[in-house]
């Protein structure tokens, strides 16, 4: 920069402010807790977010991604059905994976 050169300026992601173009900064850098170390809302979560405080973020349950403390995510919030609406295993009902393909 020389003296006759605007100043530019930039958000520092990591430092537990949300701010510019962040979608979120949860004062770390550690990828699949929500907020990527590029400050981005990961897939299969939500993130609290307030200008210039840290970002509070959640898996999103019945999104159908299998995130975090998720034991289940069948893509809906519909109890009775095997997977609860907070993403648990029901009574009687078993877990079977299919292969992505």
């Amino acid at each position: 920069p020389t003296a006759d050169s605007p100043s530019v300026c930039s958000s520092v992601c990591g430092d537990g402010r949300t701010v510019g173009t962040e979608g979120c900064d949860d004062g770390g850098l550690v990828p699949a807790d929500g907020c990527s170390p590029a400050c981005k809302i990961e897939h299969g979560w939500a993130c609290d977010t307030a200008p210039g405080r840290a970002s509070a973020c959640h898996p999103l349950c019945g999104d159908g991604a299998l995130v975090a403390a998720e034991v289940c995510d069948d893509g809906n919030n519909d109890d009775g059905d095997g997977c609860s609406h907070s993403c648990t295993l029901e009574r009687g009902y078993a877990i079977h994976w299919r292969p992505s393909t």
